[in-house]
């Protein structure tokens, strides 16, 4: 579906519930034939940059998807991406799958505020949101076996804190809250083990510590 076929969908969209429910009987799917996916996804992604204790830039990208549906088989899922760059140019890679718990998993009531604990690489790690929630209301239709409606308190764009390594570093954040009916189950987040230890230029090396970098290099593409 093109561009101009979404935003077309979109417009024909009508606010007339906001519930996984509601989208399900919309979509005439009968609770007995319920797609394999039904209910809302609240979703926290990010970026801080450092500077790590080698001198050379590096990106933290992280990706946190907390589904909310009716069966409760879903839990969180925390992907994050260790990214070396280079004239204001970042690479891809390594992305990693983080294990998180749903007690460890937080989304305030307005979608602007979200935060998880847990450990990657031998160390705590703290990710919090601070966003401009906003109200608004959009929907897409991914023919023939998706439909999505924005929450009309459907988060924004503002601030990820990331605490790690002895790092403290703000960077980019953003929240959103969706409700989905899928044929397809719930996209599941890329990501390998993580390793045990951190990366050798998130450790001190005698008078070279990481920091935290005040700018954030482009992302290649």
């Amino acid at each position: 579906m093109s561009d101009a076929d979404k935003d077309q969908t979109r417009g024909r969209l009508r606010p007339i519930a906001f519930s996984a429910a509601a989208l399900v009987c919309a979509l005439g799917i009968s609770s007995a034939h319920a797609a394999p996916y039904a209910g809302e996804v609240r979703t926290a992604t990010g970026t801080v940059s450092v500077k790590g204790s080698d001198g050379k830039p590096y990106q933290i990208k992280v990706s946190l998807q907390s589904p909310n549906d009716p069966t409760g088989a879903n839990s969180p899922q925390l992907s994050l991406s260790l990214i070396p760059c280079h004239a204001g140019t970042c690479d891809q890679g390594m992305v990693y799958a983080v294990k998180v718990t749903s007690s460890a998993v937080t989304f305030d009531s307005t979608d602007s505020m979200a935060s998880v604990k847990t450990t990657f690489a031998g160390a705590r790690l703290s990710l919090s949101w601070n966003v401009n929630a906003q109200t608004s209301l959009s929907g897409t239709v991914e023919a023939p076996d998706e439909v999505g409606v924005n929450n009309p308190r459907n988060g924004g764009a503002g601030t990820l804190h990331v605490t790690a390594w002895g790092l403290s570093c703000n960077g980019a954040g953003n929240i959103e809250d969706d409700y989905e009916v899928s044929s397809t189950d719930l996209t599941t987040l890329p990501g390998g083990t993580p390793p045990t230890h951190a990366p050798k230029w998130a450790a001190r090396h005698g008078r070279h510590i990481p920091r935290c970098a005040p700018t954030t290099p482009t992302a290649a593409g």
